[in-house]
This record gives C-alpha cells, sequence and structure tokens, in this order.
C-alpha cells in the first residue's frame, strides 16, 4: 500500500486519517468535515476540493511521483510523532463534547 485514498464526503471526525498517516502513509482526501479538521494540506496529506475530476487529479499526480509520496509520508509522520496532529484531534473532541455537553451527560 503506498497511500491512503479518502474519498469520505460524511466521515465525522478524521481519526483514520490520523491512523493512515501515524501507520507512514501519505495522505489524500476531501475537504470535507472531519477531514478539514484534522489535516492541513502538504502536512502528510493533500486536500482536494469536492469534486471528484480535481480529486482523482490529486491521486493521480501522487501515484505518478514516488518522490512526492514519500516526503509526505515523512511529514505526515512527523506531524503525529510531534504531537500537532494529535492536538488538532484533542481540541476536535472537546469541542464537540463542550458543545454537546447537556445531551452527553443526559440533560436537556
Amino acid at each position: 500500500c503506498d497511500t491512503f485514498v479518502f474519498a469520505s464526503a460524511t466521515e465525522t471526525q478524521g481519526l483514520v486519517l490520523l491512523e493512515a498517516m501515524a501507520s507512514g502513509l501519505p495522505v489524500v482526501s476531501t475537504a470535507s468535515m472531519g477531514s478539514l479538521d484534522v489535516l492541513a494540506d502538504g502536512d502528510g496529506c493533500l486536500i482536494a476540493p469536492p469534486d471528484p475530476q480535481r480529486f482523482a487529479a490529486r491521486v493521480r499526480a501522487l501515484y505518478d511521483d514516488p518522490a512526492r509520496r514519500g516526503d509526505l509520508a515523512r511529514l505526515g509522520l512527523r506531524s503525529i510523532l510531534a504531537g500537532t496532529l494529535a492536538t488538532m484531534m484533542t481540541g476536535c473532541v472537546a469541542g464537540v463534547f463542550f458543545t454537546n455537553e447537556s445531551i452527553l451527560l443526559g440533560g436537556s
């Protein structure tokens, strides 16, 4: 496996993207919900607009450039190890919790 390609427009947390980067894979993702919360274009990943042709072009460009895949993989893993992306993810989860605190704790 050379690249993690993620075309979902409904992923709500983006955790699978962080897991792929922690596994040493470069990521190509759509610019949608959870993806935009946890990814930074060029920092281990490429983020494509929500357009099938432009998404496919990003995937193809990365497929055709093994050196770029390697660079993105290293950058992504470095971000994971530095805690940068984990910090972003923690902030997202905390935001969801505090926004919905009364619902999550059984209040009204």
